[in-house]
């Protein structure tokens, strides 16, 4: 979190492991346990984090340009791919409208390596000024 913070991306909320924390009720839902089960086994596994939009948008951009991750972020078939959403909520007018905030999940055992992506991704951001195109300072992404 702190290398997100020192990238200027605002956190909303976190954790390690999503499942694990619905399983064992850290969001005090009041919905029975037998009730959550099916998001226990979803989300056993993955880590979570909450942004705001345009910083969920910097956070996507700079781990997509990234050859290994940008496969995780496109293709939502991968393996070891990851999940963005922004939910939508009814108006009393009878529309609907984003949520300002981003919710992302991924496998949490590619915290480390997100770790070591975001870390460079921040040297490289207090060395010099970014210049050019992300895939030259990150890697080249290969097309869908």
């Amino acid at each position: 979190m702190r290398i997100m913070w020192k990238l200027s991306l605002t956190t909303l909320g976190c954790c390690q492991d999503i499942g694990e924390s619905i399983d064992h009720n850290g969001h005090g839902s009041s919905m029975p346990a037998s009730d959550r089960q099916r998001w226990v086994d979803f989300y056993k596994g993955y880590a979570w984090v909450k942004l705001p939009s345009v910083d969920a948008n910097r956070l996507i951009g700079i781990v997509g340009a990234n050859v290994v991750f940008g496969q995780r972020v496109r293709r939502w078939t991968h393996p070891e791919a990851w999940q963005a959403v922004v939910w939508l909520f009814p108006t009393n007018e009878g529309n609907a409208r984003p949520e300002p905030n981003a919710q992302i999940t991924f496998p949490a055992n590619q915290i480390e390596d997100l770790t070591s992506l975001l870390l460079d991704a921040s040297s490289l951001k207090y060395r010099q000024p970014l210049k050019g195109p992300p895939q030259a300072r990150y890697g080249q992404v290969q097309g869908d």
